[in-house]
């Protein structure tokens, strides 16, 4: 028994991954920058 229903061409898998580290990047960068406008608030 063969699983290979899971297996991606490279391209697609490689367009993957690198769309979800931009959306984890931009993430943190998101968050970073309302710490950083939080903190100019308080002060």
């Amino acid at each position: 028994m063969k699983l290979n229903y899971s297996v991606k061409p490279n391209a697609q898998s490689q367009a993957c991954l690198s769309y979800v580290m931009a959306k984890n990047s931009l993430m943190k960068l998101n968050y970073f920058v309302r710490q950083l406008i939080l903190q100019q608030v308080k002060v």
